[in-house]
């Protein structure tokens, strides 16, 4: 026979065993938690992530929705515009130059045909009228035609169906006095990219005598201020240079 203080010692221990988890119980109801959850703020199990697709800005529009303008490097793409006057702009200062060798050897109302080539391909040609007289201010009116004309060898412009632009300019206090004018009119651009381009610009600058021969005049080279817009499609390009 056991002794008797092994049943009681046996009978504590289930005594306190039943005790704790009665207490444990207890605790649990009074959390709100039900017996056996684990607190969420403790959970370590991966948590489910939002995978969807966020929305991402339309090329040319901002994220609140404004528009890029066609010349902003915001677009990150080529302003054709721009491109397009670099491709004119050797063509632009010679037509200026071929105006001048017109006035120069004009005998009538009308100046001799002048011609230059680009210095890729294609040649210009400028024609048209220019005052006669003596008088110290003198107006030209005279036409600016491309064929097949390209200085890069990248783009080519053409007159094509389009009328010639128009070359318009005024000589003031002839032979140290300035000069003004403008050139308006549209070309077709083939290459690099292709359309009708259209300029309106505008210039100014200084005229002197002509340092080999003192009876003709000329303009001041580096001192002509071009201004204005080159427009192709959508895109439009505003010059503001002085040659």
């Amino acid at each position: 026979m056991r002794p008797r203080f092994l049943h009681s010692r046996k009978s504590t221990i289930v005594v306190c065993a039943c005790i704790y988890a009665l207490v444990s119980a207890m605790a649990a109801c009074d959390s709100g938690a039900p017996v056996g959850t684990v607190d969420p703020s403790t959970d370590a199990s991966p948590q489910p992530t939002d995978a969807s697709p966020q929305p991402t800005d339309d090329a040319g529009v901002h994220a609140d929705g404004s528009t890029v303008d066609a010349t902003s490097p915001d677009t990150g793409k080529t302003n054709e515009a721009e491109v397009a006057w670099l491709g004119f702009e050797g063509a632009f200062v010679r037509a200026l130059n071929l105006a001048f060798d017109g006035f120069n050897a004009a005998t009538s109302a009308t100046i001799p045909t002048q011609t230059a080539s680009g210095d890729n391909d294609g040649s210009l040609t400028v024609t048209g009228d220019v005052d006669q007289g003596a008088a110290s201010t003198k107006t030209m009116k005279l036409e600016a035609a491309l064929a097949a004309y390209s200085d890069n060898g990248t783009l080519t412009y053409d007159t094509g169906a389009e009328a010639p632009a128009t070359l318009d300019m005024t000589l003031t206090d002839i032979p140290t006095g300035t000069m003004s004018g403008t050139l308006v009119g549209a070309y077709q651009a083939s290459g690099a990219f292709g359309g009708s381009v259209s300029f309106n610009l505008t210039f100014a600058g200084p005229i002197q005598p002509n340092a080999m021969d003192s009876s003709k005049v000329e303009r001041k080279l580096g001192a002509t201020h071009v201004a204005g817009k080159v427009t192709i499609g959508a895109a439009t390009y505003t010059v503001d240079v002085v040659r």
